[in-house]
């Protein structure tokens, strides 16, 4: 290979760079550096695009390994399963697409690939051990909590929240922990489509057009999705330990499908009403962060079965 791949300046001496850099914060700097480092797959994704992807999966893991190397000898704060699995789930991304892949192919196979690994990663080990999995996942999640805890309490509460939080920190423990399978399972699906959404925007942007990608407006949720919605809605409420914990977990699964319904009929009328794209993305990010909203806009989906939102929005662009 020419020297001259690796000058400054170069569009592969770039990418290295700002991989290097990324990985190298969420090691500095764990809080700040995490937002960035949630932003690493659309990165890949991007430049596999632009540059190939056997050429960015080789710069991901010098840079893992080198930042790895140097956070172990300065001893910092570096995670190496999150930074892997988030440079894992961009490649899948990019090698999904690349195969001219469904956009419901390209976003639930690489979530499949984390939580099938992050579940080996949990797993795996108390088997050998003889102890129980759910216990072990259990153990762990409320590890996350407790953390997520001490954090939530260090923020300049009224001492009257303070004070509700405490007397029902049992209850609301035990409530997560309830949904946590469900929560990882939303979660890792809505980090992949971010990135997707991400990704596809910078090689939008580099005059890179995906195809593939260009009918989300149009995307529906299966129309028998409803029933198992409505049955799991229902079988939360049998008093019976076991088949609530699993009704619940389909249930919120279910709606979250439904929030992916309602985020394209929003992304259908953003489109008819030419919206700017920065003015688009504020809006997601928005609504990710205001759970009123995320419900609204699942009431959205749900109801589109019935109501089809989007033919409003196309009669009045064809009568106009």
């Amino acid at each position: 290979m020419n020297m001259k791949t690796y000058f400054p300046g170069n569009p592969a001496f770039k990418a290295i760079i700002n991989i290097i850099i990324i990985i190298a914060l969420s090691a500095v700097a764990p809080g700040p550096g995490f937002f960035l480092l949630a932003m690493l797959p659309a990165l890949l994704f991007f430049y596999s695009g632009t540059l190939g992807k056997f050429k960015i999966g080789l710069f991901f893991l010098i840079s893992f390994f080198l930042c790895w190397a140097v956070s172990s000898l300065l001893n910092l704060s570096f995670q190496p399963l999150s930074v892997f699995l988030f440079g894992l789930m961009g490649i899948a991304i990019a090698e999904i697409s690349n195969r001219k892949a469904t956009i419901n192919k390209i976003v639930i196979y690489p979530a499949l690939l984390i939580l099938v690994l992050v579940a080996a990663y949990l797993i795996l080990p108390g088997l050998q051990q003889n102890e129980n999995p759910w216990q072990l996942i259990k153990s762990y999640a409320g590890k996350q909590i407790d953390d997520t805890w001490t954090v939530l309490m260090q923020f300049p509460l009224a001492k009257e929240d303070i004070n509700f939080f405490k007397q029902n920190e049992i209850a609301f423990k035990s409530a997560f922990l309830k949904i946590v399978p469900s929560l990882t399972v939303c979660s890792t699906v809505f980090m992949v489509w971010l990135n997707v959404m991400l990704g596809k925007f910078f090689l939008h942007k580099n005059g890179v057009v995906l195809p593939h990608l260009s009918g989300l407006s149009q995307w529906r949720a299966p129309e028998k999705l409803i029933w198992l919605f409505i049955l799991s809605g229902a079988a939360s409420f049998i008093p019976v330990s076991d088949i609530s914990f699993f009704s619940v977990n389909i249930f919120l699964i279910s709606s979250f499908i439904y929030v992916f319904q309602g985020f394209a009929i929003i992304s259908s009328l953003f489109q008819n009403k030419n919206v700017p794209g920065f003015f688009r993305y504020f809006f997601y990010i928005f609504i990710a962060v205001e759970p009123f909203l995320m419900i609204a806009i699942a009431i959205i989906g749900l109801f589109d079965l019935w109501i089809d939102f989007r033919r409003f929005f196309v009669k009045k662009q064809e009568s106009s």
